[in-house]
């Protein structure tokens, strides 16, 4: 109790600057990937019992992440749907919980100044901006989690330690897999064990290799009962990670690997040493493939190598200080693409977990390996007679919290939703097709759904300007081709969205887009045979594409064909009974290209006995059938009153 006095006032001050770093973010939307939330929760209405089905899905596929994904079902449940700013409030709760553990945890090891490094260790953790990005991104909730339960399973083993009471063998299991299961960045516990039983607690190494390899066949059992229960489909690994998003797998030998590896360790400690330059995308070509022996890759071996050689020259001087750096380095093994590709490359997430090492080893720099005692003397001699050695630390801690503080809120603002985190760093990203892919497919998303016509002019250009610099850096993906054909056709540039189709379907034959619109440019033309062609094309590709349902017969209609239009419908129908589309297919037929009012109102009031559900076609058919009851002639007001009384009985929610 008196020590938990004694600390009180630290865990305020952590607890009130982690706030004041992220009260911003409150009212930030939602952001990218955020979309990836509601895919892996169930629908809003659902029962509470419905809540609990995200334990038996996977996450993107070949991913586990339920814990995360259950507390936003959570949410969704109790506040009828996912209110934004109360999710960030709750991911600054989550960090605010993370940050106090950190200091918990690491003031009770068995080292000198334990409670200062640990001050110090937790105060840069608050405040580095390379976290923005896991606070602010509400999917990244599940890295918050996977280090919330991976320190709670490492507090369990420093309990054990302590005390060497078997209990807390089980909360380091329990604690470890429900991190796992959060997100498997967890999985670094497999290596952060084995390293604090040797380094720290001086263990042989034979006790460090046995906890090691208890972790990880715990960790191994969990992820196969997992693929048990849960399979996932087996899938092509270029199916997995395309080469724009890594290169690696279509581009493979040793020395590529071992280049990208020391490129990607090169920038994760540039995130460490320069508080920016952490983007919303990374991936082909931003981050160039070379080879291990390129002039360019050896320098920044050299840079990579220098904290590694520090940690051996000074691990019989300071073994914290050691501890710090093979922490670092080994958290991030996972993701240096070594043994695995990773998409993306590299990310700021990526770096979540592994930056407590660098800043334990800096605390460690302050405190014990670097002497500020003559720059202490010199400052008693000179200003101030009281000076003190641990004002000097604390100085340049207020320093560093005072120097971060823009850079964080720089990107609180940057990720308030995803226009704003596109336009805040796609300036940096002209050599990243994906983040260009990400940005025109943006853009052409929100044009095509834009009712305002300056507004939608203005996205459909952003979209063709990042279009057509995705295609710059790789022309040989089929989204981007037909993003910059969309973006001209939504601009009403129709000969050179025209171009960039034919263009596309000489290059991809499957491209549904390009021949869908093509055919819709050919149609305006009155060009009826052409636009049916390619609306078949439609149909070859795509079973699923109902707009050709009601494209290909009025196509075939207009060009004089109006037998193959019926024959087609009525082949449709017999083949499907029970769909609405082929009856509302010929109500469209009758209503517009026949003028045949009444018998379009027969298919239409059919199509909707079928189950069509369409509001908008609902009432403006209520509308038209109303109208054809005030018909002078008897019979043909006897049967618009019956197909409207028909259509009344049918609710529409």
């Amino acid at each position: 109790m008196m020590q938990w006095i004694k600390d009180k006032k630290y865990y305020i001050l952590f607890a009130c600057l982690t706030f004041v770093f992220y009260q911003s973010s409150i009212d930030n939307e939602f952001s990218l990937d955020d979309k990836f939330i509601f895919a892996n929760i169930p629908a809003e209405g659902t029962l509470f019992k419905d809540v609990f089905s995200v334990f038996a899905k996977r996450f993107d596929i070949l991913d586990y992440r339920p814990v995360a994904m259950f507390t936003f079902a959570l949410e969704q449940y109790f506040l009828g749907s996912i209110n934004p700013k109360i999710s960030h409030v709750i991911n600054i709760v989550i960090y605010i919980l993370l940050c106090l553990l950190i200091y918990y945890v690491l003031k009770k090891l068995p080292i000198k100044n334990a409670n200062k490094i640990a001050i110090i260790a937790t105060i840069l953790f608050i405040v580095h901006p390379v976290h923005a990005g896991v606070v602010n991104n509400l999917k990244s909730r599940d890295g918050l989690f996977s280090m919330l339960f991976m320190f709670l399973a490492i507090n369990a083993y420093v309990n054990y330690e302590n005390t060497k009471a078997k209990k807390h063998i089980i909360f380091i299991i329990l604690f470890s897999l429900i991190g796992i299961n959060a997100k498997k960045d967890a999985s670094n516990i497999v290596l952060i064990l084995p390293m604090m039983a040797f380094v720290i607690y001086n263990r042989s190494i034979f006790k460090s290799a046995i906890i090691l390899i208890g972790i990880f066949a715990i960790a191994g059992l969990s992820m196969l009962i997992v693929d048990t229960l849960i399979p996932y489909p087996e899938l092509d690994k270029h199916t997995t990670v395309l080469f724009t998003e890594n290169p690696l797998p279509y581009l493979p030998s040793i020395w590529n690997y071992l280049g990208l590896a020391v490129s990607t360790y090169f920038q994760y400690l540039k995130f460490i040493f320069i508080p920016k330059g952490y983007y919303f995308y990374f991936g082909y070509n931003q981050v160039p493939l070379r080879s291990l022996f390129h002039y360019i890759t050896l320098l920044q071996l050299i840079i990579v190598l220098i904290p590694l050689l520090l940690s051996v020259y000074y691990y019989k001087k300071n073994k914290m200080f050691a501890f710090g750096i093979f922490f670092f380095y080994a958290t991030l093994f996972y993701c240096s693409n070594l043994y695995t590709e990773v998409q993306g490359i590299l990310a700021d997430r990526y770096v979540f977990i592994s930056s407590l090492g660098a800043f334990i080893a800096f605390s460690v720099i302050l405190l014990e390996i670097f002497n500020f005692e003559k720059l202490n003397e010199w400052i008693q001699k000179q200003f101030w007679k009281k000076s003190d050695v641990k004002y000097i630390i604390a100085s340049i801690l207020v320093i560093i919290v005072l120097m971060y503080f823009p850079f964080v809120q720089q990107r609180n603002k940057a990720w308030q939703n995803i226009l704003t985190l596109i336009e805040t760093d796609m300036p940096y990203l002209t050599e990243s097709y994906e983040a260009n892919r990400i940005a025109s497919t943006t853009y052409t998303n929100r044009a095509m759904s834009n009712t305002d016509v300056t507004q939608r002019e203005n996205q459909f250009l952003k979209a063709l300007q990042y279009a057509k610099q995705a295609n710059k850096i790789y022309d040989k993906d089929i989204y981007t081709n037909e993003t910059e054909g969309i973006a001209y056709y939504g601009l009403g540039k129709i000969s050179e969205a025209e171009k960039q189709f034919k263009t596309i379907i000489q290059q991809f034959d499957t491209s549904v887009v390009s021949w869908d619109l093509l055919g819709d440019i050919t149609f305006k033309r009155n060009n009826y045979d052409s636009a049916a062609l390619c609306y078949a094309n439609v149909n070859r590709l795509d079973k699923q594409n109902e707009s050709f349902y009601y494209k290909y017969p009025n196509a075939l209609h207009l060009s004089g064909k109006k037998d193959s239009a019926y024959l087609f419908i009525l082949g449709l129908s017999k083949k499907y009974p029970s769909w609405h589309v082929p009856y509302e297919s010929a109500a469209y037929l009758y209503f517009y290209n026949e003028g045949n009012q009444l018998k379009g109102m027969q298919f239409m009031v059919l199509a909707f006995e079928k189950g069509l559900r369409n509001k908008e076609t609902y009432y403006s058919t209520l509308n038209t059938l109303e109208q054809g009851m005030q018909n002078q002639d008897p019979n043909l007001k006897e049967e618009y009153t019956s197909l409207y009384k028909k259509l009344k009985k049918i609710v529409i929610n």
